[in-house]
């Protein structure tokens, strides 16, 4: 899998997972803010979102340094963070990833998503 800019359909598809809704849910940057999004617990959203990226999730929860596997777990941990309503440690435990490292990999994703238009 390239990198986020060739990512096309599996970014299409987490978007047609956003809720339809235009009324006063959305905040000034377009993101939900109301309670109509799916409750999933980490390992389902995880589940879901792997699949929409055609990554396994044992690859996700491995050492891997593929460079597709590491921008695909921060996608995964950033919407889960901020359009999920996932807990980093519940996201962090179900993909066996340490405190440091899912601080650092939450971290990256954010400023990824301010400074990479075709993260965001």
């Amino acid at each position: 899998m390239p990198g986020f800019r060739n990512l096309g359909s599996q970014i299409q598809a987490f978007c047609d997972l956003a809720p339809d809704d235009n009324g006063p849910y959305i905040d000034v940057l377009g993101r939900s803010t109301g309670p109509e999004r799916e409750e999933l617990s980490a390992k389902e959203y995880i589940a879901r979102s792997a699949a929409i990226l055609h990554i396994d999730v044992a690859d996700l929860t491995s050492r891997s340094r593929q460079h597709h596997v590491v921008e695909a777990g921060r996608l995964i941990i950033t919407l889960g963070r901020e359009r999920w309503a996932q807990s980093t440690k519940d996201l962090a435990a179900v993909l066996n990833k340490s405190a440091d490292t899912r601080t650092y990999i939450q971290r990256e994703g954010f400023r990824q998503r301010r400074d990479d238009e075709a993260f965001s």
